[in-house]
């Protein structure tokens, strides 16, 4: 199958300029002082990489947002950058010049640069009539083969050792997630077949563990972002050009997993610092804090061989730096079978924090609380059986995961499936994102109206929305089959079926399902929810036990303003049932990484606001980040006289902010936020300033 390639838009008076990806779903446009041709340009003239290139002719180029902007020589010495609303002057040179988010995308200029932003645009200004090449490239990555192990961990050992052939350098520039390709996919056979195109780093690097699932499992996100080599042992260490690292004992399997993955940030995030010596060199908040307990030549670390420069970094304690590394993005817990192996690829690529936990008792989920004038969405089944699930360990990440055969409590369900199922979803996927709502029980016309809330004013800008109401089971059967995005079902839901008109449909009797995504927001869904993953679905949000219809609403209408917001389904549903007791029983089935829309801010965050003193607010902002903008993402909060970069992921920090400052924040956008304890958007809060 072909992967299809971004699409230039111009408008119709060709005063502005589109650059669309139908597979990340995610955009770039320009604007332009007077009407511009484009025309094809040679994406050779680029030193960054770029997949496609146009030109147009123009004096400047204009943003409706604020940009940061990176500027370049034509070889790639970097020049200067300007954030947050500060400008530069450059005389005439040749430039290569980013200033993208969503689509990566750079533009080239012979010509005098003046950058200006305010809070509300970004303004580049060049010559009179200045050739001005745009070049772009999707960040989608896919993987480039695919390897064949047999089912015993020497061969499963051998395979993650060319996991790291997807690094795009081993530079520390592949902490930013656009240079971490995926590794290739694995599958279990007779033999072991690696392809001949594959061949293993030369880092120097080697990952000494012993041959059992248990132990190799949780290394592999750590082998994979190294590019090391895995090498059977009874004991557990990391080992370099003349240093060793201990893993932990191997007769204590948690102290082992805690340590690979306190490895694994340790590395990742001395890289993430030494960067900011290379291509993209900014005032980093983690360096300069860093700074202040120890003194480095950075310059000599970025400039090492990967196996020298690892060993220097982990002669720094991690007590020293443990309040400055990002929280990690995902902890995955895992069953360690034959099975799961080809999860390992998609767990790797996400730079998860792997581990093999023992399981706790076994529990059903409670209903929730009766209120007044409130009532389940139960369909009025009493003795159906319910789901016995299991306590999974807590996790310090931002999301949660689990991968087995149990049916997990208190965080999602992930199959390997769903891992495939995304991958070829993405490449089939042929532009604008299409909803259904399909509303199948009058009584809960209230979700209906508060769904049209959300999407007013949606309809045109990539998403096609439909309200369905009242389906058959036929043609519910239908609609699982169509190009539907995303389904969000409003109705009753039993283990053994969803309500349709004419009785129930049983999604265990079907397979093939064609929709990506789904929200089954019905009492006790989780067994229907799992057989529409396991029936060809990406992902979706299940409920664990009844729910009443009041608390339902205000959790369905959410979540779908999250998810078009450019949340991934797990961080969606995780923000959405936050303030309610009763959101503990939604949960993720299925890859809940899933991303089906994204805004204008790259990575998705949300605020808390509180009332300070004299018209000041304490502002602590949270980010959660996506598959594109995934561990390493740079982060600035566009706050007047903010001028901090940070590393995105979990809590940024907490600001002091004026009212004035505040409504510059909040006003280019709508910005999901905490305030007095519940969650609202920007623009209905800045109607109360």
């Amino acid at each position: 199958m072909s992967v299809k390639k971004p699409e230039v838009r111009p408008s119709e008076d060709r005063r502005e300029l589109e650059i669309w990806d139908p597979i990340e779903r995610s955009s770039v446009g320009f604007g332009f002082p007077e009407a511009v041709e484009v025309r094809s340009s040679d994406s050779e003239l680029f030193h960054f990489p770029v997949e496609h290139a146009v030109c147009v002719e123009t004096g400047a180029i204009e943003f409706d947002s604020l940009q940061d902007v990176h500027i370049w020589t034509a070889d790639g010495e970097f020049v200067a950058e300007t954030t947050n609303g500060s400008s530069v002057e450059l005389p005439q040179d040749t430039y290569l010049i980013d200033c993208s988010e969503g689509i990566k995308t750079y533009l080239r200029v012979d010509s005098s640069v003046v950058v200006r932003s305010d809070f509300f645009s970004t303004t580049i200004e060049f010559d009179p009539r200045t050739e001005l090449h745009i070049g772009y490239r999707s960040m989608h990555d896919h993987p480039a083969a695919e390897i064949q192990v047999q089912a015993d961990p020497y061969s499963v050992m051998d395979a993650v050792s060319y996991f790291g052939s997807a690094l795009k350098t081993l530079s520390p520039e592949r902490s930013y997630p656009t240079l971490r390709g995926h590794p290739p996919t694995i599958s279990v056979g007779e033999t072991t077949e690696v392809p001949s195109a594959l061949s293993r780093p030369d880092s120097g690097i080697q990952l000494h563990c012993p041959p059992e699932y248990r132990y190799v499992f949780p290394a592999t996100s750590l082998a994979y972002y190294l590019g090391a080599t895995m090498v059977p042992s009874s004991d557990a260490r990391l080992v370099g050009p003349g240093w060793e690292c201990n893993l932990g004992t191997t007769d204590r399997p948690e102290t082992y997993d805690s340590a690979v993955a306190r490895t694994l940030q340790h590395i990742f995030f001395f890289d993430c610092l030494a960067r900011t010596e290379g291509y993209y060199q900014m005032q980093l908040y983690e360096r300069s804090e860093f700074e202040k307990r120890h003194s480095l030549d950075w310059r000599r670390l970025y400039e090492l061989p990967i196996g020298d420069r690892v060993g220097q970094y982990l002669e720094i304690p991690f007590e020293d730096i443990v309040d400055l590394v990002p929280e990690w993005r995902l902890t995955t817990d895992i069953q360690p079978d034959t099975e799961y192996v080809e999860a390992l690829p998609y767990l790797a690529g996400d730079l998860a924090a792997i581990r093999c936990p023992e399981l706790g008792s076994t529990k059903t989920v409670k209903s929730a609380p009766e209120s007044v004038g409130d009532f389940l969405r139960d369909a009025g089944a009493v003795d159906t059986p319910r789901t016995a699930f299991v306590d999974v360990p807590d996790a310090a990440s931002v999301e949660h995961t689990w991968v087995g055969d149990a049916d997990p409590i208190k965080v999602g369900k992930t199959t390997v499936d769903s891992f495939k199922n995304r991958l070829s979803r993405e490449l089939e996927r042929d532009g604008d994102l299409e909803i259904a709502v399909a509303v199948n029980d009058d009584a809960m016309n209230t979700e209906r109206e508060r769904l049209e809330e959300v999407f007013k004013g949606l309809q045109g800008e990539h998403v096609s929305i439909e309200i369905i109401e009242n389906l058959s089971t036929d043609a519910f059967r239908e609609l699982l089959y169509s190009d539907v995005d995303f389904v969000h079902y409003v109705g009753h839901v039993t283990p053994d079926g969803i309500l349709c008109s004419d009785g129930m449909f049983d999604a265990r009797d079907h397979e093939g399902y064609s929709v990506d995504a789904f929200i089954l927001n019905g009492c006790a869904s989780y067994t229907q929810g799992h057989a529409l993953v396991d029936g060809g679905c990406v992902g979706g949000v299940v409920t664990t036990s009844e729910v009443l219809n009041g608390p339902a609403v205000e959790i369905g209408a959410k979540f779908i303003r999250l998810l078009l917001d450019g949340f991934s389904l797990r961080s969606a549903i995780d923000i959405a049932r936050q303030e309610r007791l009763v959101g503990n029983q939604y949960m993720v089935i299925g890859e809940g990484n899933l991303q089906l829309a994204e805004e204008t801010n790259v990575t998705p965050f949300v605020c808390e606001v509180v009332d300070s003193h004299d018209d000041m607010f304490e502002v602590t902002i949270e980010t959660y980040p996506t598959q594109k903008s995934d561990m390493g993402t740079i982060f600035t909060p566009h706050i007047p006289r903010v001028n901090q970069r940070y590393l995105s992921s979990g809590y940024i920090d907490t600001i002091s902010v004026s009212k004035d400052d505040l409504y510059a924040f909040f006003t280019p956008t709508s910005i999901p936020m905490i305030y007095e304890g519940k969650l609202i958007w920007s623009d209905e809060f800045v109607s109360l300033l």
